[in-house]
């Protein structure tokens, strides 16, 4: 979802953006045996390139809107802070 978004955040209003439930990308990638030290490495790499694609939205984009391919609107700033929210939830999944 990280890299869509950075990629999404620069292009053109109502692209369509692949949706993959979250249950679905944890079994197709089989997170369960991943390395945790890799898995680090490239949240923080991952998290480093969406901070940085998100300093470059300018003024008047922040409303620029997409869709989903399941149907769903978005905004360049409520992508965002989807994209909080689920850092803070998923980490509070790990430490229980």
């Amino acid at each position: 979802m990280q890299e869509v978004a950075a990629e999404g955040l620069h292009g053109e209003r109502g692209a369509v953006a692949a949706h993959a439930g979250a249950g679905q990308v944890a079994l197709a990638e089989r997170y369960w045996e991943q390395d945790p030290a890799v898995v680090a490495t490239e949240v923080t790499e991952s998290g480093a390139d969406l901070a940085d694609a998100y300093t470059r939205v300018g003024e008047g984009d922040w409303t620029r809107t997409g869709v989903r391919s399941n149907g769903s609107t978005f905004t360049v700033d409520s992508l965002g802070r989807y994209l909080l929210h689920d850092l803070f939830h998923h980490v509070w999944d790990v430490r229980g």
